[in-house]
């Protein structure tokens, strides 16, 4: 009897295991928003604490970039922004698409447009984005992300 009860606990136990956990997307959606403002503003510390410590930002048509090549570059462009040689006043993400990868992974796209100044000459990009979300004990941190320039409506 007691090898009965005991194959009934592991069995109970695997089914419970294997129960669909849906992440919390409100708060992934109010992370993605404060991404985002972070981003716009070139807040690398903020940034850096929402990505993962192995991050893999992937542009257009560049090749992959480590983390802290991607921190680099986004310290560059805020020392840009605090000389006044950058203004960024559109940073919107539209067309979001949500894909459940397990409870703790969200495959995240859309449509960023970006819109500012910069050296004097106003400019204007539309992406389609694709960013990979995890959540661990943190919170919801960006593990990759990936772009294409597209054309303008």
């Amino acid at each position: 009897m007691n090898k009965l009860l005991f194959i009934a606990m592991i069995l109970f136990t695997q089914c419970a295991s294997r129960e669909k956990v849906t992440p919390d997307l409100d708060s992934l959606s109010n992370t993605i928003r404060e991404f985002n403002q972070a981003f716009a503003k070139y807040d690398v510390d903020l940034l850096n604490d929402l990505t993962t410590e192995n991050y893999l930002h992937t542009n257009g048509n560049s090749k992959p970039i480590e983390k802290e090549d991607w921190l680099s570059y986004l310290r560059k462009r805020r020392n840009k922004m605090e000389e006044g040689l950058l203004v960024i006043t559109r940073y919107e993400l539209s067309d979001t698409v949500l894909r459940v990868h397990s409870s703790t992974g969200v495959i995240v796209s859309g449509r960023m447009d970006i819109e500012g100044v910069e050296d004097q000459m106003p400019f204007f990009t539309s992406l389609r984005v694709t960013n990979f979300w995890v959540h661990g004990d943190t919170g919801w941190q960006r593990a990759a992300f990936h772009d294409t320039k597209i054309e303008a409506p």
